[in-house]
């Protein structure tokens, strides 16, 4: 029963019956040959990784036309190569198309992807996708948003300065190299820009339209700008989250560079070398900036700021012992500072007992919490020695909480985008 269909025509519902007799059902307002097109394009691939209704369940079709106007693969669903001729750039009114955490390694990025002119989203993350991005995604002219991170990708800067449309890209761990083209930077509606880890240089020459930018997010960590980058980014005053970790630059930072940047909310400049005196209580730095990141910056004391940070948290683990009766017991206590406050973790007390094993009382949180770093603070033997060891597992949770705040930057970005769109539609109607 290879590709047979069974078509209701009084119905908004399609069954698909497929060569392994799973049933689908849903894909409501889609035409019978754009459903035999999305089986076509599912059976170029090992889709072993999901079954027919999670791909299916991300389809939507136009009720008018039945054309497919929203393709969204689950993560992880589809193996194998993205050839040219594929019958994914037969689809050629789709508006928003999701393949990203597909595996399609060692496949070039098609050419095919600018004839989908139609497409307000395309998300490409995580693809494996090598080769340079063909000059024909320029043509997307409709494009808000562009996700092409965490692939393989060379060649110079992909030219989609030309998409003015643009409020979100997202070029990050990838290869790129050479500079970033001026006009990028002062696209009209560009919120949300991420270029972190490439081989991006500059310099960087910004029109004096720069003063109009809607640029609220920067990442550009670990790019050999050196210092190239630093008289640029204090043009764009309304960046409230900006990323330069780790720039290869020879002289220490001045904080004072950023002074300009008065809705500044989250600077990250870990990596670099900072000049101790401009986080002194004279500084000019941004007063609502919130977080300011300064891992491996040779600060050799601790500052005394003027404005409230939330420096970056960092656990504390305490262990000291109590005097009893008759022998040591001992307190062990895990405090992270975060947001301005101490936030206690962990609190137990080891209770000696005249006879048998001393109890722990866990005043807060619990046994699985002293798990954490193979049970770090979990007694006093060779605590220096367990932390040295743990450094990378607690570097990790501070990672993922680093990850979790970038995604809300991203979401914020999506948000106000969709505001800015439903605004303009209600003022045209």
């Amino acid at each position: 029963m290879s590709g047979l269909n069974l078509l209701f025509p009084f119905l908004s519902l399609f069954v698909i019956f497929t060569p392994n007799f799973t049933l689908v059902a849903g894909l409501s307002g889609c035409g019978p040959h754009h459903i035999q097109a999305l089986v076509q394009f599912k059976n170029e691939f090992d889709s072993s990784g999901c079954n027919q209704t999670d791909y299916f369940n991300g389809v939507l079709c136009d009720n008018i036309t039945g054309e497919v106007t929203k393709l969204q693969l689950p993560s992880g669903c589809f193996t194998g190569v993205l050839k040219t001729n594929s019958s994914l750039f037969g689809f050629n009114h789709l508006r928003y198309l999701n393949l990203s955490y597909n595996n399609f390694t060692s496949s070039s990025l098609s050419s095919g992807f600018g004839s989908l002119n139609k497409l307000e989203v395309l998300s490409l993350s995580s693809n494996g996708f090598i080769g340079q991005v063909p000059s024909s995604l320029s043509n997307l002219s409709r494009l808000t948003e562009l996700y092409l991170d965490h692939n393989e990708l060379t060649g110079g800067f992909p030219l989609v300065q030309n998409i003015t449309s643009l409020s979100i890209l997202n070029l990050s761990l990838n290869h790129f190299s050479g500079a970033i083209p001026s006009s990028l930077l002062t696209m009209p509606f560009l919120s949300y820009l991420n270029l972190d880890e490439n081989h991006l240089t500059g310099p960087v020459e910004v029109r004096s339209s720069s003063t109009s930018s809607r640029l609220e997010t920067l990442h550009l960590r670990k790019n050999p700008f050196e210092g190239k980058i630093l008289d640029l980014i204090s043009n764009f005053t309304t960046l409230k989250y900006l990323g330069i970790s780790f720039q290869n630059i020879s002289y220490p930072i001045n904080l004072n560079f950023f002074s300009s940047l008065k809705s500044l909310l989250r600077l990250d400049l870990s990596g670099n070398s900072v000049m101790e005196t401009s986080i002194s209580s004279d500084s000019d730095v941004p007063r609502n900036l919130e977080k300011l990141l300064l891992s491996s910056c040779d600060i050799s004391k601790f500052p005394k700021f003027k404005f409230k940070p939330t420096i970056r948290s960092k656990r504390c683990f305490l262990m000291f012992p109590v005097q009893g009766s008759e022998r040591k017991g001992l307190v062990s206590v895990e405090v992270k500072k975060k947001k301005g406050q101490y936030d206690m973790k962990l609190l137990a007390v080891d209770i000696p007992m005249a006879s048998g094993p001393d109890q722990r009382l866990y005043l807060i949180g619990d046994e699985e919490g002293y798990k954490v770093g193979g049970g770090l603070i979990s007694e006093l033997r060779d605590p220096v020695v367990k932390v040295m060891a743990t450094t990378k597992e607690f570097d990790n949770l501070d990672r993922i909480e680093e990850e979790e705040v970038a995604e809300r930057e991203l979401q914020e970005a999506e948000r106000k985008h969709r505001e800015e769109i439903e605004k303009l539609e209600k003022e045209s109607s």
